[in-house]
């Protein structure tokens, strides 16, 4: 499969749902933060809530298997 389609397929299986767990835990995280996240995927779901890691400042560092994921998310 494409790397751009699986990316694309990933997105819409998986967003909506961890898009609400990242808010959940975003919420619960100090301000001025770091996070590790293991399995970012696509970094999609993080970018969902973009406005909530702005206003805490909390920089996250992702990393995943699937290197085109990976790719994408940059």
């Amino acid at each position: 499969m494409l790397p751009a389609l699986r990316g694309r397929i990933y997105d819409a299986a998986i967003v909506g749902m961890t898009a609400g767990w990242y808010r959940a835990v975003l919420e619960r995280v100090p301000s001025s933060s770091r996070l590790l996240d293991v399995g970012i995927g696509t970094g999609s779901a993080l970018l969902a809530n973009a406005a909530q890691l702005a206003a805490k400042n909390v920089h996250v560092t992702g990393i995943d298997i699937d290197a085109d994921y990976v790719a994408r998310c940059r």
